[in-house]
């Protein structure tokens, strides 16, 4: 759907009152590319002003392991990183200055320097095990994206297990600490999938579908609200308002892509 429109039906639409914890989704925060059709990478000034307009607005941001918990301020928001691209370097800069905690769910198999299935996305270049553990000394949530970023519907129980498990123990061994957040790449995600990553030790599991996230929480089916590059200040606010919250419908017609 092209973003004029959707920016239209958002005006259009009533926002939500209904309380609840919104889970932010970010990729790549560096400047926007012509290539990048899906709108994965919001600019460092952009964010920056984001990040401003949450504190103004009075959002409290906190980390995802207070979703379902009552906490000071109003509107809980949690901030989350997908694929652990170099430039969210810059962001967690820029969270720093703000006080603002974030979760980065990274890929073990991009954290080697492997790629992926090829898309233009993964030319932008990813993060290495060094950096993962200076944000983790630097309090940063650290979550699993997967081993290696495979659409996890499709894999054998042999597969699945090293895609959620075996990550998982990479990972714990590079932080030290327990890796207890799980993100499901390409969004794919199904009753099975999701009893295999509870099994795998995980508290929780984040989908790429948009919405506000209410009591009693869907540990392992959390909505997120996705965060593009086409997005203007005015199109940030309503979609922590819930103005965009009918596009899960749209999303779910639609192949997901990270």
């Amino acid at each position: 759907m092209r973003t004029s429109v959707k920016r239209l039906l958002a005006a259009m639409a009533p926002p939500s009152d209904a309380e609840g914890w919104r889970i932010l989704l970010y990729h790549a925060v560096e400047e926007p590319s012509p290539e990048d059709r899906l709108g994965l990478r919001v600019s460092p000034v952009a964010f920056r002003e984001q990040m401003a307009w949450l504190k103004e607005e009075g959002f409290t941001v906190v980390p995802l392991t207070a979703l379902g918990t009552r906490v000071a301020g109003e509107r809980p928001v949690a901030i989350t990183f997908d694929d652990g691209y170099a430039s969210q370097l810059t962001a967690a800069a820029i969270l720093e200055g703000f006080g603002f905690p974030a979760t980065f769910f990274v890929v073990p198999a991009f954290l080697d320097g492997r790629a992926g299935c090829g898309g233009y996305w993964e030319r932008w270049g990813y993060f290495g095990w060094g950096a993962l553990q200076t944000l983790a000394q630097r309090g940063f949530d650290i979550g699993c994206h997967s081993a290696s970023h495979i659409r996890l519907t499709r894999c054998s129980p042999h597969e699945l297990e090293e895609e959620t498990l075996g990550a998982k123990r990479r990972l714990e061994a590079q932080v030290r600490r327990d890796v207890t957040h799980f993100s499901y790449p390409h969004g794919a995600f199904n009753e099975a999938v999701a009893r295999v990553v509870q099994q795998a030790g995980y508290h929780l599991a984040c989908t790429s579908l948009c919405g506000v996230n209410r009591a009693p929480c869907p540990w392992f089916a959390l909505r997120r609200t996705e965060i593009t590059g086409s997005d203007r200040l005015s199109d940030f606010a309503m979609k922590l308002t819930g103005r965009y919250d009918w596009t899960a419908l749209w999303q779910r017609l639609q192949p997901a892509h990270a």
